[in-house]
């Protein structure tokens, strides 16, 4: 007896797969934020975050297909722009932040990436080409249970995370002044020239991504 035809499932477009691109995503409730994939079924009233690598080209073609975000957001999240910006479009925020790279146990004081940024008014999407020193601050926050119910939260909480991040570099540069200081004082050898010129040449970078993160956040 010949075997049952047994038809095989079509394959779901490699853009649509679950993780795909996606580095993490959250669906926050009060109890807490809760692990999800890019098709999890959503929950009514429940706000999305999705966090994804622009390095991986199904992340670009799920941005591209994601048609409930208007064209030129979808351009935005994609264009190659490393200079701070914001626009909106209908209901939607599309905004371009500047935050500092970090490379596993390294954490970079002279090098800026960027996060692309699309929020509307149940979700934000979140990617960037390199890792930026943002996302650790974040998960943090996400262990302490953090809650997030509407658009301008998101954006509250993505912006004091890259300022965080940010005032973090500061206090590293402040204890190397020091550190050179109490070294002067006590008759040791003094820092070398490179060095000093590495420590001093980074606060205005801290700057203009401090000054573009709080435009983006209404001054916060």
């Amino acid at each position: 007896m010949s075997a049952p035809d047994v038809k095989t499932p079509e394959r779901a477009p490699a853009w649509s797969q679950p993780g795909n691109g996606l580095l993490w995503g959250k669906d926050f409730y009060t109890t807490g934020p809760r692990d999800i994939a890019i098709d999890t079924p959503r929950a009514d009233g429940v706000f999305r975050w999705l966090h994804m690598s622009l390095a991986d080209n199904g992340a670009r073609q799920w941005i591209e297909r994601a048609d409930f975000l208007p064209q030129n957001v979808r351009e935005a999240m994609l264009a190659p722009d490393t200079h701070q910006s914001s626009f909106v479009e209908g209901d939607t925020l599309s905004c371009v932040l500047q935050d500092l790279q970090r490379d596993f146990d390294i954490r970079y004081t002279d090098r800026a990436g960027t996060v692309h940024v699309a929020i509307t008014p149940d979700m934000i999407i979140t990617a960037r080409m390199h890792p930026l020193g943002f996302a650790d601050v974040l998960r943090d926050r996400f262990a302490e249970k953090l809650f997030i119910d509407s658009p301008q939260r998101a954006l509250d909480v993505l912006v004091s995370a890259i300022v965080a991040n940010q005032a973090a570099l500061v206090t590293q540069l402040s204890a190397r002044v020091q550190k050179a200081e109490d070294a002067v004082l006590a008759g040791k050898a003094p820092p070398s020239a490179r060095d000093l010129l590495e420590t001093f040449d980074h606060p205005p970078h801290y700057g203009r991504h401090q000054a573009g993160a709080d435009a983006a956040g209404g001054g916060r």
